[in-house]
């Protein structure tokens, strides 16, 4: 396996890993991450060669300045606040 290189001077950058795994929906199922994104996960993690995620925990991030997709009982999308 390939060495991981460390982080140049003045960045804040970490590779966790670089080993390609597949990931089972009991897995993500145990970590409680809802049955949809799982499903979502498992299904891509198949057709993604890599991916990458970002933490942002600056405090910005808990401004509630966002908004996220609400499915309405009649089936209709609706944006709202959060």
């Amino acid at each position: 396996q390939e060495a991981v290189p460390e982080p140049e001077a003045g960045n804040d950058w970490h590779i966790v890993g670089r080993q390609r795994r597949e990931v089972s929906l009991e897995e993500l199922m145990a970590q409680e991450i809802p049955a949809g994104i799982s499903k979502l996960l498992v299904e891509e993690s198949k057709k993604i060669a890599l991916r990458i995620f970002l933490l942002d925990n600056s405090g910005s991030t808990a401004t509630p300045d966002g908004r996220i997709l609400v499915i309405r009982e009649e089936g209709s999308p609706e944006w709202r606040n959060c």
